[in-house]
């Protein structure tokens, strides 16, 4: 991302970086309506996803194929505002959006939204990880912790635990409310 919501672009398979053919500056002239700091995904089939936390940018899209950015926003479908702070293609190619207070999941070419006030969400800027064994992670800035295998609807909540990250291993990390490093092998329940 760039300044003014421009998105810098570099072909590694084409020519050298020291090459000014070598880079793209894609522009609201190519259909992108992007933030000061978007976060960008590839997903499975090639394509490029950003957004950003500003509430009056949307999603873009690009197609590698055609070469073209879409973009839309969510605040159109759902209401409220455009401010996303995660995005995430879980493996099952699912795609995932956290908000402030609320999930978007795009899954078989249909949009859907879980609000905190509906599901047990954090009541914050929403960030997310797929574990290791596909359940996905949801953590609020500053606040709740969420555990979900979203495949057969189990929620987990681990009250006082900040979620920092899971290892190849499977080792969850989390900091308690005092500091502390904690961690916990699914495999055997052993909590240190």
């Amino acid at each position: 991302g760039k300044y003014q919501g421009q998105m810098v672009a570099w072909n590694m398979h084409s020519s050298s970086p020291m090459q000014p053919a070598a880079w793209k500056i894609y522009t609201q002239k190519d259909g992108l309506q992007c933030g000061d700091v978007p976060r960008i995904i590839q997903t499975k089939d090639g394509q490029l996803w950003s957004i950003c936390d500003q509430p009056d940018k949307g999603i873009n899209v690009y197609n590698p194929k055609t070469k073209k950015w879409h973009s839309f926003r969510l605040s159109q479908i759902f209401g409220g505002d455009d401010s996303n702070w995660s995005i995430m293609q879980t493996r099952d190619g699912t795609i995932w959006i956290g908000g402030h207070s609320r999930v978007f999941v795009f899954q078989n070419n249909q949009w859907r939204v879980y609000r905190y006030t509906d599901v047990p969400l954090p009541s914050a800027r929403i960030v997310m990880f797929e574990a290791s064994d596909g359940a996905l992670w949801l953590a609020g800035r500053n606040s709740e912790v969420y555990r979900i295998d979203y495949q057969d609807n189990h929620w987990k909540t681990y009250r006082g635990l900040h979620f920092q990250c899971e290892s190849k291993n499977g080792t969850r990390w989390f900091i308690n409310r005092e500091g502390n490093v904690v961690s916990c092998q699914p495999e055997t329940g052993k909590w240190t």
